[in-house]
Formats: C-alpha cells, sequence, structure tokens
C-alpha cells in the first residue's frame, strides 16, 4: 500500500518528532511505502528561509534512514502520464533509487547543497511558473465566467455530473492529459486505468471554477471546502495530487486539496483517498 504526502503534511511531520515517528510504525506495519511527490520536494526547498530549509531537508533525511527502501520520490507527472499510457500500474512509479541517494547526499553536503540553493530555486521557479498558472487560471474563469453564470446556484450538481457530461470530455481539462481522442475516450471509459490523467483533469476543472465562481456563492461546496479563492500554489497542488493517485492514502493538512482529492476520487471511481496525518494515524 502506498502513502503520499503533500508539503503541508511533510512541514507538520518535519516539525513534531513524535507525529513522525508514529506515521513510519504505521507505516512499517502495514509493510507500506511512503511517497514524497517532486513537486512536494521542490516546494520542501524552496524557500527564503535557509534555517528552515535546513530544518526540512534535515527532516527528510530521518524519515528516508527510518524507512529505507519503503520510503521513495514520485516520477514527475509527465513520465507518470507516459507510463500509464502503456501499461497499467497498480502503485505508484518512483524515480530510480539511485537518484533519491544522490539527492539526500546533497542534503548531507549541506555547506554545498545551500551554496547551490539559489541557483536551484530559480530552476524550481522556472518549472513550477506559479503565477502563470494562476494568471491562466484567472483569465479562464473570466472567459468562462458567462457560460457557467447561470448555474452559480447549482454548481454541486454541475460538477456531479461531469463523469457523464460528453462536454467536459470534450474541454481542454482532458485534452491536456489525454493528447488525443483515444486516450481521452480509454481515460472515459476507464478512469481508474489513467487514474494520474483523471486526478489531473478533474482537478484542473475545479481550479478554474474556482476563479469563475471566486465572487459568487459556492452554496453546498463553500461549506465542505471544495472550491476556494484562486491561489498561486493551485497549480502545484494539482501535480502533487496528480502524481500521488496510485496511492490508497494521500496525507495533507490542506483541506481544499484533502476535499478535492477526495471529491475526484468519488466521482471518476479512483483509489486513493485524502486524510490529515492524525486522522489517518489515529483513525484511517
Amino acid at each position: 500500500m502506498d502513502v503520499a504526502l503533500d508539503t503541508s503534511a511533510f512541514s507538520k511531520i518535519a516539525a513534531n518528532a513524535d507525529l513522525r515517528g508514529r506515521l513510519c510504525d504505521r507505516i512499517l506495519l502495514l509493510r507500506g511505502r511512503l511517497a514524497l511527490p517532486l513537486q512536494a520536494l521542490s516546494e520542501i526547498v524552496d524557500a527564503d528561509n535557509q534555517g528552515g530549509v535546513a530544518q526540512r531537508t534535515a527532516q527528510l533525511i530521518v524519515l528516508a534512514e527510518t524507512l529505507r527502501e519503503r520510503f521513495f520520490l514520485t516520477q514527475d507527472i509527465g513520465d507518470q502520464l507516459a507510463i500509464e499510457r502503456h501499461r497499467s500500474i497498480n502503485s505508484i512509479p518512483r524515480i530510480p533509487p539511485d537518484i533519491l541517494a544522490g539527492l539526500l547526499d546533497s542534503f548531507r553536503s549541506s555547506e554545498e547543497f545551500f551554496r547551490l540553493l539559489p541557483e536551484i530555486r530559480r530552476a524550481i521557479k522556472s518549472q513550477q511558473r506559479k503565477e502563470d498558472n494562476h494568471q491562466h487560471n484567472v483569465v479562464a474563469g473570466k472567459e468562462m465566467r458567462p457560460l457557467f453564470k447561470r448555474h452559480h446556484n447549482n454548481l454541486p450538481a454541475v460538477i456531479e455530473a461531469i463523469r457523464h457530461d460528453d462536454s467536459y470530455w470534450r474541454s481542454v481539462f482532458v485534452s491536456n492529459v489525454s493528447k488525443d481522442g483515444r486516450y481521452r475516450e480509454r481515460i472515459r471509459s476507464h478512469p481508474r486505468r489513467y487514474s494520474t490523467a483523471a486526478m489531473a483533469a478533474g482537478y484542473h476543472l475545479l481550479n478554474v471554477f474556482q476563479a469563475i465562481f471566486e465572487h459568487t456563492a459556492y452554496g453546498r461546496f463553500a461549506q465542505t471546502g471544495v472550491l476556494k479563492a484562486p491561489h498561486r500554489n493551485d497549480g502545484v497542488d494539482l501535480l502533487i495530487a496528480a502524481c500521488s493517485a496510485y496511492a490508497r492514502v494521500f496525507l495533507t493538512e490542506d483541506s481544499g486539496q484533502l476535499n478535492k482529492v477526495n471529491l475526484i476520487s468519488r466521482l471518476f471511481g479512483l483509489c486513493v483517498r485524502a486524510y490529515s496525518t492524525e486522522g489517518w494515524i489515529n483513525h484511517g
């Protein structure tokens, strides 16, 4: 069983040794694996506070040394989409262990790592393009707002219907991950078989819906926290969730992330379920 965690969950266990220990004990008891998405790792080292980065990378080393082969980093989303096109996946694809070992060695060589950190952060920002992605969602939301204005009082029903909505399967959300009609139909017919694509497309839709309905009542969704105001981290959250789609458990301390993952998983019949870290350890 794979358990994945996002940046918020990692930050919590990095700051709480007892919680980290209980999480590791549960992973080992279940003979599971703990996955950290590459985008979450990028978030962990992309901070102005060098002391905070040092503390988090030190805890990452502890986590990896405690779980050994049961700890891994996920493949990038592009690689995961390519893998699931060609074969069925039952667990999260991992990056090669030697690459993970090299990363951990660089964290241990803290002086060299922090000398390179400004360059590393520039590369991360260039790849993540948070502001560009955020502006794309905002612009898309404004352009689509007239089309969905009549639905704002019935938004829950609109979202509940997307799996069987022809217009959704022809939308840019699906096209971005399916590339052509053949895979689009496969994803529609067997979303669990293409969990990365299904999670990414559904999450993209919800991110744009946040921008469309930013200034309207969210109805039932305001209470459940599925939709919130657009945020520049929405695109990174999407990638982390999509790269964790083959996990059985997804840990997050972000209520919006938790609710989105569980909604998309339920709508498309995926295996992953999101929990808070404490919630899963104590009751999951």
